[in-house]
Protein backbone atom coordinates (compact mmCIF):
# COMPACT_ATOMS: atom_id res chain seq x y z
CA UNK A 1 0.00 0.00 0.00
CA UNK A 2 1.31 3.45 -0.93
CA UNK A 3 1.04 6.30 1.58
CA UNK A 4 0.15 9.78 0.34
CA UNK A 5 0.09 13.02 2.31
CA UNK A 6 -2.02 15.98 1.16
CA UNK A 7 -1.03 19.38 2.60
CA UNK A 8 -3.39 22.27 1.90
CA UNK A 9 -4.86 25.19 3.80
CA UNK A 10 -8.33 24.66 2.29
CA UNK A 11 -10.25 21.78 3.94
CA UNK A 12 -12.53 21.26 0.92
CA UNK A 13 -9.54 20.78 -1.39
CA UNK A 14 -7.91 18.35 1.03
CA UNK A 15 -11.03 16.26 1.53
CA UNK A 16 -11.88 16.27 -2.18
CA UNK A 17 -8.39 15.13 -3.10
CA UNK A 18 -8.50 12.46 -0.40
CA UNK A 19 -11.88 11.19 -1.60
CA UNK A 20 -10.67 10.88 -5.19
CA UNK A 21 -7.39 9.18 -4.26
CA UNK A 22 -9.02 6.72 -1.87
CA UNK A 23 -11.06 5.21 -4.70
CA UNK A 24 -7.86 3.22 -5.28
CA UNK A 25 -7.69 0.60 -2.54
CA UNK A 26 -3.89 0.52 -2.83
CA UNK A 27 -3.58 4.07 -1.49
CA UNK A 28 -3.65 5.34 2.08
CA UNK A 29 -4.20 9.10 2.27
CA UNK A 30 -3.54 11.48 5.19
CA UNK A 31 -4.24 15.21 5.25
CA UNK A 32 -2.59 18.12 7.05
CA UNK A 33 -3.61 21.75 7.14
CA UNK A 34 -0.41 23.53 8.17
CA UNK A 35 0.58 26.75 9.70
CA UNK A 36 3.55 27.01 7.37
CA UNK A 37 6.79 27.52 9.24
CA UNK A 38 10.07 25.84 10.05
CA UNK A 39 8.38 24.57 13.24
CA UNK A 40 5.80 22.74 11.08
CA UNK A 41 8.61 20.90 9.30
CA UNK A 42 10.34 19.97 12.54
CA UNK A 43 7.12 18.65 14.13
CA UNK A 44 6.27 16.14 11.39
CA UNK A 45 8.02 13.07 10.04
CA UNK A 46 7.43 13.05 6.31
CA UNK A 47 9.78 10.15 5.55
CA UNK A 48 7.05 7.51 5.86
CA UNK A 49 5.14 8.87 2.84
CA UNK A 50 5.64 7.70 -0.73
CA UNK A 51 4.18 10.92 -2.17
CA UNK A 52 3.38 14.36 -0.77
CA UNK A 53 0.91 16.63 -2.59
CA UNK A 54 1.29 20.20 -1.33
CA UNK A 55 -0.40 23.46 -2.21
CA UNK A 56 2.19 26.02 -3.36
CA UNK A 57 0.17 28.93 -1.96
CA UNK A 58 -0.39 27.98 1.67
CA UNK A 59 -0.66 31.49 3.04
CA UNK A 60 1.30 32.61 6.07
CA UNK A 61 5.01 33.26 6.35
CA UNK A 62 6.26 30.26 4.33
CA UNK A 63 4.92 29.02 0.99
CA UNK A 64 4.79 25.48 -0.36
CA UNK A 65 7.94 25.90 -2.44
CA UNK A 66 9.91 26.91 0.63
CA UNK A 67 8.53 24.00 2.65
CA UNK A 68 9.49 21.50 0.00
Amino acid sequence: MKKILVIDDHPAVMEGTKTILETDSNLSVDCLSPEPSEQFIKQHDFSSYDLILMDLNLGGEVNGMELS
